[in-house]
């Protein structure tokens, strides 16, 4: 009887050795991963979404520039007073550095569908781990049961 109930003393010990490695993961783990990547997911179509208008938006801009550019330049500027050629100029001046810069936007193109890609990835990674954590942490629930049944046997085997 001794000997019994020293190996269920050691396969306590050695189910708390074992549960070591999931303690220090706190029970409320899985509910908080849950809940941030309810909000990344969230948070990534809005943000996908106003990328893409952004985008849209500065290349409906650069049209709207081009357009007034070839309006500009198709002005005869030969009959202007020297302030309005100057004024003329440095709109035209300006106008060209506007279309340049919303020119690179393109380059941005494909920016709200890789960042949707890489929020959908990472939204998944979280639930893989929202699961892995909560099966450990099940895990460490059913042993200490086991742990507090082995326990009351050896309690009442030792009151005996």
């Amino acid at each position: 009887m001794k000997c019994v109930s020293q190996m269920r003393q050691a396969f306590v010990l050695l189910l708390t050795a074992g549960l070591s490695a999931c303690s220090s993961i706190p029970a409320n783990t899985a509910v908080l991963l849950d809940k941030t990547s309810e909000r990344i997911e969230t948070r990534s179509e809005v943000i996908s979404q106003t990328l893409r208008t952004v985008l849209d938006e500065s290349t409906f801009a650069k049209g709207d520039v081009e357009d007034v550019l070839k309006l500009l330049k198709n002005i005869d500027i030969s009959t202007l007073s020297d302030d309005n050629k100057k004024a003329m100029s440095k709109a035209i001046g300006t106008l060209t550095q506007l279309e340049t810069s919303l020119g690179k936007n393109a380059s941005y193109s494909k920016v709200p569908e890789e960042s949707k890609r890489i929020f959908s990835e990472s939204v998944t990674n979280l639930k893989l781990v929202k699961q892995i954590i909560a099966t450990e942490v099940n895990k460490k629930a059913l042993v200490q049961n086991m742990i507090d049944i082995v326990d009351k046997d050896l309690a009442k085997g030792e009151s005996k």
